[in-house]
């Protein structure tokens, strides 16, 4: 699964050995390399799920570093020069990494559901510090602004509000998905949205664990695309754009199905959501928004990377006309378009039944 990132200087795009970065102001590209571990005892193979492979790669906020996961290798380089910073030794494959706000530390959460911490500011090749664990796979993770709560989710279709730094200490959980839980982001200080391989997302009171809203994208396939025969509706990425403080745009993508769908939310009628729009693309690989754009990567005969503008007055992304991004996305899709392969996966493996008990038996066996 590659993963997309975008910032106001910045254009990554992260899959297996390509590292690729594109500098929007002055177009200049180049694919990263990197310095080997020197930790012989360093599993290097690539660790795979339950055939979910994650590419995890992050820009910190404020734009100064750029972090990725090669096999089990935490690296980041300065963006200002593209020096490399550290590699910090995980323990086990990430499923998702983040810098928190102050950018001063990045989170990890890896494939058997524990979350580690690392110094950015630390040039030791050093290990993480354990923060905390579930008895699932962890399939997201985010923090709160003030830095004083870490959100995470996994395969038992459990979401976890816990303090931060004081880990030990769990202030609520959001549960009600009927499946595992793909996606998390936080709308503001008190609003979460969560999407699921049940086909819905839901809007949260985190700090309470209280459900406020619920929207059924799985029905969406029936009533309006007429689709009968989908077996499992699993919602495989999901980003928003605040049109304004009422406002907001939620572009969602499904397993095994092209294009991406497009709601509009109105916070203050109760979280009145309704589908506006269906942007037409192979099953994008990574979408995100950013600012006003949305930038969707998928594998294709004629491109990799598209971007789309939000139109007010339409209430519709379109294309980008006369502008310096046609520049940029034609560099990009003519550098990388034969060297990207495809990178699906299968996630209906994530909804399998299986025996609690072994799962513990197998997590305490790492310890």
């Amino acid at each position: 699964m590659a993963s997309l990132n975008v910032n106001d200087h910045l254009i990554t795009i992260y899959k297996d050995t390509l590292n690729y970065v594109c500098n929007m102001d002055t177009c200049n590209t180049l694919n990263l390399s990197y310095e080997q571990s020197h930790n012989t005892n360093l599993n290097c193979s690539q660790d795979t799920y339950l055939g979910l492979v994650r590419h995890c790669s992050a820009i910190s906020n404020n734009g100064n570093w750029y972090a990725v996961v090669k096999e089990r290798n935490l690296i980041i380089w300065s963006t200002s020069n593209w020096a490399q910073k550290s590699i910090k030794i995980l323990e086990r494959a990430a499923s998702k990494i983040f810098f928190t706000p102050s950018d001063n530390t990045i989170i990890v959460a890896d494939k058997t559901g524990d979350v580690y911490s690392f110094c950015v500011n630390d040039d030791v090749n050093s290990k993480g510090i354990l923060l905390m664990g579930h008895l699932s796979i962890l399939l997201d993770i985010t923090m709160t602004s003030d830095e004083n709560f870490i959100i995470t989710c996994d395969r038992d279709e459990k979401i976890r509000v816990t303090h931060y730094p004081n880990t030990y200490n769990i202030k609520s959980f959001c549960l009600g998905h009927s499946e595992f839980v793909t996606n998390i982001l936080l709308l503001n200080d008190n609003i979460l949205l969560s999407s699921s391989g049940d086909g819905s997302f839901k809007f949260w009171k985190f700090l309470e664990g209280t459900c406020i809203f619920t929207y059924h994208v799985n029905e969406d396939f029936k009533n309006i695309f007429s689709y009968d025969d989908i077996n499992q509706c699993i919602i495989t990425n999901i980003v928003t754009y605040n049109v304004n403080t009422d406002n907001i745009i939620i572009c969602v993508s499904v397993h095994n199905f092209d294009g991406i769908f497009v709601y509009n939310c109105d916070c203050n009628l109760d979280f009145n959501v309704r589908f506006i729009q269906k942007i037409n693309c192979y099953e994008p690989l990574d979408f995100v928004i950013h600012k006003e754009l949305l930038w969707i990567l998928n594998y294709s005969n004629s491109y990799l990377l598209n971007a789309l503008m939000w139109n007010n007055s339409s209430n519709k992304f379109e294309k980008l006309i006369g502008s310096n991004i046609n520049k940029i996305l034609q560099i990009i899709n003519d550098e990388l378009l034969h060297k990207f392969g495809d990178t699906s996966v299968d996630l209906t493996v994530l909804s399998k039944k299986y025996n609690l008990k072994e799962k513990i038996k197998k997590k305490i066996k790492l310890y």
